[in-house]
């Protein structure tokens, strides 16, 4: 079976793209999508945190589709400003990486007239509660740990909220 990857920046589609491939295999499978638009009610295999993409490597298990955002060697600990003013360097660098991991790679990139679907999927996501921030990342095996570098978090009216 060849491994297909999908990369790309957050609000370009990748979980979209993700399910198609899947539905298109299994006309069966459900509907991904939210109130929102987003199909983010679809799961699949996304290999992140990035410690799941080198587990998913290490292991040898193959899937047929998986999916993951750019920044695979960001570091999470330090908000640095390098991860965009070198971006193209560390593309280069993660595709190099995963061509030698998976046969067919998929990128999707927002252009310029696009721009607005990966700034609504940034406002969709900068304020969360738990109950959004399990659904939206929690799912994936995401902890509030692995973000506290990106969250800032405040109390309203009793509740715990958490900005990006």
């Amino acid at each position: 079976m060849k491994q297909n990857l999908i990369i790309f920046p957050s609000g370009c589609y990748g979980t979209f793209f993700e399910w198609l491939f899947n539905f298109l295999e299994n006309p069966s499978i459900e509907f991904p999508f939210c109130d929102t638009g987003s199909s983010h009610h679809f799961v699949g295999n996304v290999l992140s945190p990035n410690e799941k993409l080198f587990e998913h490597i290490s292991s040898g298990n193959r899937h047929r589709f998986s999916r993951i955002h750019f920044g695979i060697f960001e570091k999470r600990d330090s908000i640095d400003g390098s991860y965009i003013d070198e971006y193209h360097k560390i593309i280069d660098k993660e595709l190099t990486f995963l061509v030698e991991h998976f046969d067919n790679i998929l990128v999707i990139m927002y252009g310029q007239e696009s721009v607005l679907w990966q700034q609504n999927n940034g406002f969709d996501k900068s304020l969360f509660t738990d109950e959004i921030f399990n659904e939206y990342l929690g799912k994936y095996g995401h902890s509030k740990e692995y973000y506290k570098c990106y969250f800032v978090s405040d109390t309203v009216n009793g509740s715990d909220i958490y900005w990006i």
